[in-house]
């Protein structure tokens, strides 16, 4: 409309020209070059209209444009809206329902995991007892060759039954079982027998036997199956979606590609080893760390994380489970079931440990250093046990001023091979262990308190047997620990 009105205006006012073209100021007729200078003025102010109503036109319809963009953008922003907000309302639910699932499972969890925990402690504490009771059972039969041992009782107890003849049974079946496990370990071996040491006899170590009979492992198999059973039962009644770790870190990593922002905002990445760690107790919940199964990489769930895991934002996720999950299952199995006298178990224990410290070393060094403070804890109960025929022999040696009898000397040279094997495992952690600590473990609790001065009693009526045992210790001893001051002591025993 104003359009229209301008141009009507400008026609009115090109009328009043041409009609005051025609006359002049004093009513006379004006000449033909004023009325086409008139003319003229008036076509270009026309023409100046035409094209300012032409740069209005093109504004107007830029304006049209940029409207119908606005609209189709509102449009699209609209309906990814309406998707943003129907995915987050789908993972809330999901999230609700997972988190409720896990509130009634993860408990019945921590019950199973408890009862697994206490069977392998009833485990390795009968294997512990088992090894006391074969030092026990050496030492007396020594001291019994001697006349030395424990008389026979003459009281009865309360049933009328002797309890030395009861003692004496007990140890009778100890002595058939340390025979059929060293008859089973010589047919696994293929029939191989134990070199001789120094060219002496072979040192005889019935008195340890670290090994469980078939029924007893029948048993622990058993166990240990059920309570698998009972967690893979436990997630039975539950979708896929909610009972398997790879499709919630699947649900996850959807979030983290369509809403990147909104995942990083969440403190997702920080959450997700807490939501994830119920399915991964289940699933190590039968795990034999120590007894040369699945390595730590090799276990299912880190493989799916590990597949899954594709930004620098989830790093964290498999050290933050390791650390919560396996590091206490570890520390258990260093404490309980490895047997620091034994060259496989320690080969397995070490690496073991260095495929736990690869995760979380830098993630989380307190829980590696606790981990590793567990090496010489361990270490350290073994060292007890493995020296106290030793003590046994230099107490003899003090309380009669001569060596003790050879029966005596027998277990507590088994026991001084022993501590030797226990040396040479304590060296093999050098590469995962603070070497410190091993050293001080190796030449100050073990040489320099219990090995070298039973060698020194020894060598003074049997200085050949004192040598063959002096050099086996210092084969023990790893080559770059030779300058260590404390090779002295051994050094000289072996001239």
């Amino acid at each position: 409309e104003g359009e229209v009105r301008n141009v009507q205006n400008s026609a009115r006012r090109g009328r009043e020209e041409a009609a005051t073209a025609g006359s002049g100021r004093n009513g006379g007729i004006r000449t033909m070059a004023e009325v086409q200078r008139l003319l003229q003025s008036h076509l270009d102010r026309m023409r100046q209209e035409h094209q300012a109503a032409n740069e209005r036109l093109k504004t107007s319809e830029a304006r049209l444009i940029t409207a119908r963009s606005s609209v189709l953008g509102q449009e699209a922003a609209m309906s990814d809206s309406q998707a943003r907000y129907t995915f987050f309302q789908e993972t809330r639910s999901y999230l609700q329902d997972l988190l409720e699932c896990l509130d009634v499972k993860a408990p019945v969890l921590e019950d199973i995991e408890e009862d697994m925990s206490q069977a392998r402690r009833r485990r390795s504490e009968a294997l512990r007892k088992r090894r006391t009771n074969d030092l026990t059972d050496g030492v007396q039969a020594a001291l019994e060759t001697i006349g030395k041992g424990s008389k026979k009782s003459t009281e009865l107890d309360e049933f009328g039954r002797d309890p030395s003849m009861q003692r004496d049974r007990r140890m009778k079946a100890r002595a058939e079982r340390r025979q059929s496990t060293g008859e089973r370990r010589r047919r696994m071996k293929g029939g191989a027998q134990e070199a001789p040491i120094g060219g002496r006899e072979a040192i005889v170590e019935e008195m340890w036997t670290s090994d469980e009979s078939d029924s007893e492992v029948a048993e622990w198999r058993k166990v240990r199956s059920e309570l698998v059973h009972q967690a893979d039962d436990l997630f039975s009644d539950v979708r896929r979606e909610f009972r398997d770790l790879k499709a919630i870190q699947s649900r996850m990593m959807q979030w983290r590609a369509r809403f990147p922002k909104s995942y990083r905002e969440a403190w997702v990445a920080m959450s997700l080893p807490r939501l994830l760690a119920p399915h991964v107790r289940k699933e190590t919940i039968g795990w034999e760390p120590l007894d040369g199964g699945q390595t730590l990489e090799s276990l299912q769930w880190i493989s799916d994380l590990f597949a899954a895991d594709d930004g620098a934002e989830d790093d964290d996720i498999i050290p933050s489970l390791v650390k919560e999950v396996i590091c206490p299952k570890i520390s258990q199995a260093i404490r309980n079931d490895w047997d620091p006298s034994s060259a496989g178990a320690t080969a397995r224990a070490v690496a073991l440990l260095n495929d736990v410290l690869v995760f979380i070393l830098d993630a989380a060094p307190d829980s590696a250093r606790a981990l590793c403070e567990e090496v010489p804890m361990a270490l350290g109960v073994e060292l007890d046990r493995c020296t106290a025929a030793m003590q046994l022999f230099l107490r003899e040696k003090e309380s009669d001023g001569d060596l003790p009898a050879r029966p005596v000397f027998n277990v507590a040279r088994a026991s001084f091979v022993r501590c030797c094997k226990l040396v040479k495992n304590a060296a093999a952690w050098r590469d995962v262990v603070s070497p410190a600590s091993l050293q001080e473990f190796v030449f100050d609790n073990v040489c320099r308190r219990h090995l070298t001065p039973f060698l020194r009693a020894l060598k003074a009526k049997h200085p050949s047997d004192a040598l063959d045992l002096a050099r086996l210790l210092r084969e023990s001893i790893p080559g770059e620990w030779q300058e260590r001051p404390g090779m002295r002591a051994i050094d000289d025993l072996c001239s």
